[in-house]
């Protein structure tokens, strides 16, 4: 996904101040080195999050969630040089995620009638919600990726939900902070669960990158941040929220109870897909363990939350909504981007591949 310069210059800029030792010295030092990135900023907060739905909106949004993306990830360690994360507890970049998210969240609130949410039977309505998600059928983007992607279309689609699915399990983790509490134990009894009883996301992940590495492409999430439009990325920034807020752990234990019931049929349009496309490693499902899991997810720990604090039950279901239409959104998008792939001319060559591996072989 292509940015216009003004503002691929300022990501260019701000990933290379997030790389510098002390951002927060730095530019006490020189202010002018934010200058280029403050203004783009400022455009585009409005542009992206004001009234309108016109010319450029898409391309601001794009950017602003790069930057959170950027900002998010300094908080979310992957086992790589520690030295990326120097700068974690910067203020600037504290300021900047508050700044885009303050109306970004705005935003994505106003898209739900949180009036009605909160006249629901809580109960009720989740286990509803969870039924309808846990048996639909094929939408037409399903459909489209099941019978008619191309390769080339779907690879960038595989790739992009395979580093959806790394972070919003991964923040699913970040959320477990806290005192001992029979939600949270619950929590980690079913994220620590591996083999056919893992998470669909952990499933989809690690089965999209192993079909992806069969194709001789990178078996590693971030190799396709550049390949997400900006609909996948704020699924993957909502989950950074959610999860670093204690204030919004009720939102975060309805996202998770929709990524757990709509995780089967998402594994099923990918598998379908691969296996139409004679993919090797292809993701797939077991949906007795998936079942379970569901259900686990919702007695143990949505509807136990809607108990112990039912003047704000209405945000679990908020949770579950915002995310229900985020992945909508998504993945829209992503039909989309495997259309146009597929009307271009040429290979993957754009994606990123594999190195090969050095010759063992002796010199002569």
């Amino acid at each position: 996904m292509k940015l216009p310069t003004r503002y691929a210059q300022a990501e260019y800029e701000l990933t290379d101040l997030l790389g510098q030792p002390d951002l927060d010295g730095t530019l006490r030092d020189r202010p002018s080195l934010v200058f280029s990135i403050e203004k783009a900023l400022s455009s585009a907060v409005g542009q992206a999050y004001g009234l309108g739905e016109g010319i450029g909106v898409d391309d601001a949004r794009l950017f602003l969630q790069r930057v959170l993306f950027h900002c998010n990830r300094l908080g979310f360690f992957r086992f790589d040089d520690p030295a990326r994360y120097l700068n974690e507890n910067s203020e600037y970049v504290f300021r900047l995620r508050r700044r885009i998210e303050e109306a970004w969240q705005a935003r994505e609130l106003s898209r739900i009638d949180v009036p009605a949410l909160k006249r629901l039977d809580t109960r009720r309505a989740l286990v509803d919600r969870v039924a309808a998600d846990s048996d639909l059928e094929p939408s037409p983007t399903s459909l489209f990726f099941r019978k008619d992607a191309s390769p080339r279309g779907w690879h960038r689609a595989a790739g992009v939900t395979a580093l959806r699915s790394f972070y919003t399990l991964g923040c699913a983790w970040k959320a477990l902070g806290g005192p001992e509490h029979r939600v949270r134990a619950s929590l980690a009894r079913l994220l620590a669960e591996t083999g056919e009883a893992s998470s669909p996301q952990r499933k989809l992940s690690e089965g999209l990158l192993s079909t992806l590495q069969c194709a001789g492409l990178k078996p590693d999430p971030e190799a396709y941040v550049s390949f997400a439009p900006w609909e996948s990325l704020s699924e993957i920034n909502e989950a950074f929220h959610l999860s670093s807020l204690s204030r919004q752990f009720l939102k975060m234990a309805g996202a998770l109870l929709f990524w757990e019931a709509s995780g089967p049929a998402e594994l099923a349009d990918h598998d379908a897909a691969a296996r139409r496309l004679g993919l090797g490693g292809r993701p797939q499902g077991n949906p007795f363990y998936e079942e379970r899991r569901c259900r686990l997810l919702l007695n143990e720990i949505a509807l136990p939350l809607v108990d112990a604090y039912p003047d704000e039950s209405w945000q679990v279901l908020a949770g579950y909504d915002i995310a229900r239409l985020m992945r909508r959104r998504s993945s829209e998008a992503l039909a989309r981007a495997a259309r146009e792939a597929d009307a271009l001319s040429g290979d993957d060559r754009e994606l990123p591949r594999m190195v090969p591996k050095a010759s063992l072989s002796p010199r002569p």
